[in-house]
């Protein structure tokens, strides 16, 4: 006897990162790289780690939201930014991180279109 699993509404656009791990991208704060992991930062203040690269997890959640790639090591949704200028941003948990030279540039002409 197959059973119908409950269909998931429109608006509910949670998607998959990291094998098994399932989120919305609208509560994703930032990604944090380390080798081939990343730590994955939600805005109610949780956080996971998966074994997935920066990389990777950044093209699944950019056709869902503002992720903006700062340097090396971080990934941020650009909605959680409270300020920001050429060198550094400051998100709305007072976190500030630093641009590196080109992705600076790079995110400061994305954010401006």
């Amino acid at each position: 006897m197959k059973t119908n699993s409950p269909k998931k509404s429109p608006e509910s656009q949670d998607i998959s990162i990291g094998g098994r791990k399932i989120v919305s991208p609208k509560q994703v704060l930032m990604l944090v790289a380390d080798i081939n992991y990343t730590t994955v930062h939600l805005f109610n203040g949780e956080q996971f780690i998966i074994a997935t690269t920066i990389k990777r997890v950044q093209k699944s959640l950019n056709s869902h939201g503002n992720f903006v790639r700062t340097n090396k090591k971080f990934v941020v949704n650009w909605d959680y930014v409270r300020s920001h200028c050429a060198k550094q941003l400051t998100l709305q948990n007072n976190q500030t991180i630093s641009f590196s030279r080109r992705q600076g540039k790079r995110a400061m002409e994305k954010m401006a279109k």
